[in-house]
């Protein structure tokens, strides 16, 4: 049997995180919109949503509000990330995006986690076994794994200077 308070602060939590992925993913898609990155990140953008869509589903099966409040939250902490310095008086900067791309990938290796564990546990409650979380397991795992690169090049333009 699930202990569905839980449970539901758990997936609202998940929720919350999602708003913070879309803004820095909305965020990074207005500062590079070419190349690789720039192909990607609308990709990853419709990923994300059709995450939290999974997560308001979950939520509505286990006859939880949204959770507003922690939603707005996100949306404010953010919003209080952009306010920090980033190496450069004006403007989006190297470092801004390695930043961006670091959140997202630590992000996004949570939300593997929440993948995993409702797999495990989808067989204690009936409301939970039409959801394929294997496959929304594996998408997070491609994610990660495309995130980290882009972040690993992101560390190199922020660190190191081109040749003269």
């Amino acid at each position: 049997m699930l202990e569905e308070k839980s449970l539901q602060t758990y997936l609202s939590d998940h929720l919350a995180g999602s708003v913070v992925a879309i803004e820095l993913i909305e965020r990074c898609q207005k500062e590079n919109t070419e190349g690789r990155l720039g192909e990607f990140l609308p990709r990853l953008l419709a990923d994300i949503r059709d995450d939290q869509d999974v997560l308001k589903d979950l939520l509505r099966r286990l006859d939880s509000p949204e959770p507003s409040v922690k939603k707005a939250m996100a949306w404010l902490s953010e919003k209080a990330l952009r306010l920090k310095p980033q190496g450069e008086p004006l403007g989006y900067s190297p470092l801004a995006l390695l930043e961006d791309l670091e959140i997202l990938a630590l992000g996004i290796r949570g939300k593997l986690g929440l993948w995993t564990v409702l797999q495990k546990i989808a067989a204690a409650d009936e409301r939970l076994y039409d959801i394929d979380f294997a496959d929304l397991g594996s998408r997070a795992r491609q994610q990660h794994d495309e995130v980290e690169s882009f972040r690993q090049e992101a560390a190199l333009q922020a660190f190191l200077r081109p040749a003269d």
